[in-house]
């Protein structure tokens, strides 16, 4: 009889929790989205540090209130790396550091979402892609686009 309770309470258990992990991790969102800014980079650049720092020519400044779109596409070859996408030096679009396996010459691609509003009633922001090395091995960038969607501010 104890054992059947024990079964019966670890199966409420888990239907009650699995609900709130899936609550917990989604969201989202939307807006009209009306503008479009992109930038690109083509090179050869390497890197074995494992803290974030810009991929260039994937940044600008947008005039932005609401839903942000940011696409990424790379082409690199070495160990494993993550991308992100940083808005305003501080907040990262969702859904943070993504990382990739790496290996031979290999083209990538992810989208990153989020929304922005004014601040000091301005609706200037920054946008960054950012990438690293995972495990300090060297990886190599040859290809880098970012094409940032979003809709126009109004106090730019």
């Amino acid at each position: 009889m104890n054992r059947r309770l024990m079964i019966v309470a670890a199966i409420v258990a888990l239907l009650l929790a699995a609900p709130l992990a899936v609550l917990a991790s989604s969201g989202g969102g939307g807006g009209r989205l009306d503008r479009q800014r992109f930038g690109f980079f083509r090179g050869v650049i390497t890197t074995r540090s494992t803290t974030f720092h810009d991929v260039p020519g994937a940044s600008g400044l947008i005039c932005a209130r609401g839903g942000v779109s940011a696409a990424v596409s790379v082409t690199t070859s070495g160990g494993p790396f993550a991308l992100l996408v940083r808005i305003d030096n501080g907040p990262v679009l969702h859904p943070g550091a993504v990382r990739f396996s790496g290996g031979g010459i290999d083209s990538t691609a992810y989208t990153w979402v989020g929304a922005v509003g004014p601040f000091e009633a301005n609706d200037h922001h920054s946008f960054a892609a950012q990438w690293k090395s995972v495990t300090g091995r060297q990886v190599t960038l040859r290809k880098a686009v970012i094409d940032v969607l979003y809709q126009k501010g109004t106090a730019c």
